[in-house]
């Protein structure tokens, strides 16, 4: 256990440390968040937070990895789909790709990971490659869409990856218990900056990092499953965003309109919006129902 203490305390100091130096970069390249009629902040804020996420990320691997030679062939696949992750992130932050372009590449990523052994196990070879694809890339978009409010995505990805963390700690899954930890430390960190009033969004580098890296945890956290009853470890744990992504696709379709064209019809908006719910609640309700379907996910291991 002391080992995971460590390397949470290097996570969350190095995403501590960088998230003010990675602002005034992304501020001083014009890499910022304009306000339009559709965003909260009445102002440009800097945005690719997601650097710092990563960077701390990155160091908590690399510190893994160097006092754990043998687990570095099962984290390659990983570290290269994350780097992978965060420049299409930050690609995205500055060009602003259209989104078939972004399925594409996200799609891309994926398959580099599930070509390294990294898919759901049990399951028939290409129904398993269908299906961990559409996960790795259904998630890596359900937590981009939970970027638009300050504190949202970053607090849902600290809880879910504490969540796998206890996963991987009942299974006996040391991958996927150091990968949480590691997770965890990164989002706790830059969290200090982007609760709300945010002075730092992390963007798209940093919500499809978030994505992906949830994603991978999710297929892991399977992989040890030999039953469909462990499809759901993942499913209830990452449930807030996966549900809010369904709906807005079926609401946008209903509406007619494109299930891409961005709104204010997430239930995050529609608590502040219509309920006329505070920043600061919308967030506990979302933070505690996510606690609370990560310990009911327990229950399936």
């Amino acid at each position: 256990m002391f080992q995971y203490l460590i390397i949470f305390t290097i996570t969350f100091a190095v995403s501590l440390l960088m998230t003010p130096f990675v602002r005034t970069f992304s501020t001083r390249a014009g890499i910022l968040d304009h306000p339009n009629h559709i965003k909260r902040h009445s102002k440009p804020i800097a945005r690719a937070g997601g650097l710092a996420i990563f960077t701390a990320f990155l160091a908590g691997l690399l510190f893994l990895i160097y006092f754990n030679r043998g687990i570095a062939g099962e984290l390659k696949a990983v570290i290269a789909g994350a780097v992978l992750s965060v420049f299409l992130g930050l690609w995205d932050d500055i060009k602003e790709l259209y989104y078939i372009e972004k399925f594409i590449l996200q799609a891309a990523v994926a398959l580099v990971l599930i070509f390294s052994g990294i898919r759901i196990g049990f399951l028939p070879y290409h129904l398993s490659v269908v299906i961990t694809l559409f996960w790795i890339v259904g998630v890596t978009n359900a937590v981009n869409l939970q970027d638009g409010m300050d504190g949202l995505a970053a607090g849902i990805s600290f809880l879910s990856g504490f969540a796998f963390f206890l996963i991987g700690v009942l299974q006996g899954n040391l991958i996927l218990s150091l990968l949480s930890i590691t997770l965890m430390g990164s989002c706790l960190g830059f969290l200090r900056f982007n609760f709300p009033p945010a002075s730092i969004f992390m963007g798209d580098t940093g919500s499809m990092f978030l994505g992906y890296t949830l994603a991978v945890l999710g297929v892991l956290s399977v992989q040890k499953s030999d039953s469909f009853v462990g499809l759901f470890i993942p499913v209830l744990i990452l449930a807030v965003p996966v549900f809010d992504t369904i709906a807005t696709v079926v609401r946008r379709f209903i509406e007619g309109r494109g299930i891409f064209d961005g709104d204010r019809g997430h239930f995050y908006d529609l608590l502040a919006d219509k309920l006329k719910l505070k920043h600061e609640l919308i967030l506990l309700l979302v933070y505690v129902l996510t606690i609370i379907l990560g310990l009911t996910s327990l229950c399936l291991v």
